[in-house]
């Protein structure tokens, strides 16, 4: 793996509930537990080719600030969900993400397509 990169594989799971549904009691989970609430303010820019070739691939490729998960960010599909690398957070896409990208965005410059400004209790 290229030096200050890490992967992760990310896995996705939706349901649907109706209005009766209320999330557990999560204090008795773990005896003597302390349950911690934060708010954190995260901006998310989103990047792709003007022809969204990264989007036709199902890859994408966001650059996030605002908490511990901040730094550049490319989500690939796999077979049991998404592979995730990471990056630290620098103003250039780095060097080795860009050449991972080479073939699906065809050597077409990346720009930023979409910015998500989210704060989220946690």
């Amino acid at each position: 793996m290229p030096l200050g990169m890490h992967e992760v594989l990310e896995r996705e799971g939706k349901w649907d509930v109706d209005d009766r549904f209320r999330l557990p009691d999560l204090r008795g989970i773990v005896a003597d537990a302390d349950i911690e609430h934060d708010t954190v303010d995260l901006t998310s820019d989103y990047y792709d080719t003007s022809d969204r070739d990264l989007l036709a691939h199902r890859v994408q490729l966001r650059r996030r600030s605002g908490d511990g998960d901040t730094g550049w960010q490319l989500k690939v599909p796999a077979a049991d969900g998404r592979v995730e690398l990471h990056w630290a957070l620098t103003e250039k896409l780095p060097d080795a993400a860009a050449g991972l990208l080479g073939g699906i965005s065809l050597g077409k410059q990346l720009a930023s397509v979409a910015t998500i400004h989210t704060v989220r209790d946690r």
